[in-house]
């Protein structure tokens, strides 16, 4: 983060710096997440998020800044269900699934967007669950198999994808869902 941020500092309008930077805030969010660091976890992933925004206030069709933006905030969204904050973590699912759809249409549609798609809306799928929403949790879970189940259909579900994503979302839904919420 501290080379990063010198190199930043170099050029602040360089958008690879920018870049730069807030992946590597990111990624230290997520290391202090890990290690249940979670003040120093959401320090790091908001400053790399108020980045990803202006990078996308810059230019709101920038692939690059849109899949920045979806990686940081669904970090984020996490830390804040972490801290009990489940209205503004779930606030964030709707807007890391409303870019994800943006990078799906900028892709036309392509395989890895929509594996990209699955597996944030899988994850916003746990963090409703985390919030005790079963029945959000079991709508994102049913939206994330239904993408892999379309991936299936056109022949490009991939090994991964067969043998992990979709069990794993279907031992969700079979287990949160199918069998009624946890008691």
């Amino acid at each position: 983060v501290a080379i990063a941020r010198q190199l930043y500092a170099i050029d602040p309008a360089d958008p690879d710096g920018a870049r730069r930077l807030a992946m590597a805030l990111r990624y230290a969010g997520v290391v202090h997440r890990t290690n249940y660091r979670d003040s120093e976890a959401r320090v790091a992933v908001e400053e790399s998020l108020r980045i990803a925004r202006r990078l996308l206030e810059r230019d709101p069709l920038d692939a690059g800044a849109l899949k920045l933006f979806v990686i940081t905030t669904e970090v984020y969204a996490q830390v804040l269900g972490d801290a009990g904050a489940y209205a503004q973590s779930y606030a964030l699912g709707a807007e890391v699934y409303d870019a994800q759809l943006k990078l799906v249409r900028l892709a036309g549609n392509a395989p890895g967007a929509l594996r990209s798609l699955a597996a944030s809306t899988s994850t916003r799928g746990t963090n409703h669950y985390n919030g005790k929403d079963y029945s959000g949790a079991c709508r994102w879970w049913r939206e994330a198999l239904n993408v892999y189940l379309g991936l299936e259909r056109r022949g490009v579900l991939t090994e991964t994808d067969r043998e992990k994503g979709v069990p794993e979302l279907r031992n969700y839904l079979a287990k949160g869902c199918e069998n009624g919420p946890p008691r």
